[in-house]
């Protein structure tokens, strides 16, 4: 179970605790606490539980972070279109900037090279990839992320995207669609570390915690999120 932090919170009175499981419409929650090198578990209700059985695949878990090595790393969690309902949500997800490609959350269609979306850091900006039966769209925030801690946040409400980079909302680049889960059809795993397709894309991210909800959260709850976020020990 995760721990709780105290802070000046939007969602009660002063120092009550914040909670991640608590949060509206939780869909997945990693943390870097529930993690071994050959699984990391979701503490959402719907317990999608991410496993990696091969060593050679399996990341490095370090004192803050779960480290993929953008060679062949991976975790993956077999499950048929998952989160088809969801024509918009919110992922939060932090970790540490590399400078190279780190990729958070992907779902794909691992037989074929098309089908898939992913939320990644890529040439140092957050951002959504979709691939849609080969139509494809890269979405990605403006802010430039400095190497070392980041918390950041993509949300989709069916027609846009709203991104935010260590607390601030930023301008973004590529086509505002707001393509979400819903878009993408034939989906049949969900992956951390990498995308796996019928030719897997690999990262070498430094992933501290991704957490998933598919609610329309009020700004005053994604404040408390992003605080939440903003410290690599928050459990």
């Amino acid at each position: 179970m995760p721990s709780i932090y105290k802070f000046l919170s939007p969602f009660g009175v002063n120092n009550t605790p914040f909670n991640p499981l608590s949060v509206s419409g939780l869909q997945l929650y990693l943390a870097k606490n529930n993690a071994t090198a050959s699984s990391w578990l979701d503490q959402s209700p719907n317990a999608f539980d991410f496993v990696q059985g091969t060593a050679i695949q399996q990341p490095t878990v370090s004192a803050n972070s779960v480290d993929f090595d953008g060679v062949n790393d991976i975790m993956v969690k077999s499950v048929a279109n998952a989160y088809s309902g969801d024509s918009g949500g919110i992922i939060f997800f932090s970790g540490y900037n590399t400078g190279n490609t780190q990729r958070y959350l992907s779902s794909s269609d691992t037989a074929t090279a098309n089908n898939w979306l992913g939320f990644s850091v890529f040439n140092n900006k957050i951002g959504i990839f979709t691939d849609i039966g080969g139509t494809s769209n890269f979405c990605q925030c403006d802010t430039v992320i400095p190497l070392g801690y980041f918390y950041g946040y993509i949300e989709s409400d069916g027609s846009s995207y709203e991104m935010s980079v260590n607390g601030a909302i930023n301008t973004f680049s590529g086509t505002d669609n707001g393509n979400w889960f819903a878009d993408v059809a034939g989906r049949d795993a969900l992956e951390i570390g990498g995308v796996l397709r019928n030719s897997p894309l690999y990262g070498d991210g430094q992933l501290n915690k991704i957490l998933y909800s598919n609610a329309s959260l009020t700004t005053s709850e994604k404040a408390a999120i992003n605080s939440f976020m903003r410290v690599p020990t928050n459990y």
